[in-house]
């Protein structure tokens, strides 16, 4: 379907099948050499139920803000994890509008980047070939990945698997899909955060119960909160452990130096808040238990 195979055995749980597929043809088509910016500023033009405020937040998550981020965690990463000078095979899981493609293609030896959004993979395309990076594109469910068990070496699941029907079965799917002494990132926001959830922009949802959450999402944006489940750092750590995973760390990011320089006053303040209190074992501590987002 618009050129990308879509491999799902469930629908994304925000559209039907058949609407998402029609709206990825019709981007494919109407948007054929658009820049990716005017392809996201085309995808909300044909989708008008989405709040114009909420519209604005994803379009500068995909295109400045989750690059900025993308690029400031890897260059991290990549001194943790030795596979990323050895040219890895790594798979982008939830790659969505490709936020994180351009900079895992400049590390990797092989890339594939996965979601169940073909819509979105429409962009992640474009974004592809703005940037010269070749990268296999597949339309496919978390819970079912249909790729072989052994295949890669480092998996990236950037703010996705709190969106997954099935969490413990994603993880599960990770595990298979990793070779041996693979490494698994997964960034999530943080349940236990009383600042406001990164989705909606909604304080402390993740705190309320689900039925009351998705009540206040409605009144207060007018469109449902949709099948987010929030996790702690236990939460992820016994996901993780369940799946097989043999060592499982987690702790709160800080925003780096590409993503402060993106952020308003206010927000760069908060991240220098941030970094102070990550700056000793017992503020590290707290925002592992507290802190708005999680790395696992």
């Amino acid at each position: 379907m618009a050129g990308i195979p879509d491999l799902r055995v469930h629908p994304d749980p925000y559209i039907a099948l058949d609407e998402d597929r029609e709206k990825a043809e019709r981007l494919a088509r109407e948007g054929e050499g658009l820049s990716p910016a005017a392809l996201v500023d085309l995808y909300f033009s044909l989708t008008p139920e989405v709040p114009p405020g909420l519209a604005s937040g994803y379009r500068r998550g995909m295109l400045e803000l989750g690059p900025a981020r993308a690029e400031d965690r890897l260059e991290r990463l990549q001194h943790d994890v030795p596979r990323f000078g050895q040219s890895p095979r790594v798979l982008d899981l939830g790659c969505g509008a490709g936020a994180w493609l351009p900079s895992l293609g400049a590390r990797a030896g092989e890339l594939v980047g996965v979601d169940v959004a073909l819509r979105w993979l429409v962009v992640a395309r474009a974004v592809l070939r703005a940037r010269g990076i070749e990268a296999t594109l597949i339309c496919g469910n978390a819970e079912s990945l249909p790729l072989s068990r052994n295949s890669f070496d480092v998996v990236i699941a950037a703010n996705v698997l709190e969106h997954a029907r099935d969490a413990e079965a994603s993880l599960n799917e990770v595990f298979r899909v990793l070779d041996k002494d693979g490494y698994a990132y997964i960034a999530t926001p943080n349940r236990f955060s009383v600042l406001p959830e990164p989705h909606v922009g909604v304080p402390g949802l993740g705190l309320l119960p689900r039925a009351a959450a998705d009540e206040i999402v409605r009144r207060a944006l007018g469109v449902p909160y949709g099948g987010i489940t929030l996790r702690g750092s236990l939460g992820w750590t016994d996901l993780a452990t369940s799946a097989g995973f043999r060592r499982v760390q987690t702790r709160a990011p800080v925003p780096g130096r590409r993503e402060r320089d993106l952020l308003s006053r206010p927000g760069r303040l908060a991240a220098r808040a941030l970094a102070a209190t990550a700056g000793n074992p017992v503020g590290r501590g707290a925002l592992r238990a507290l802190g708005p987002m999680l790395e696992v």
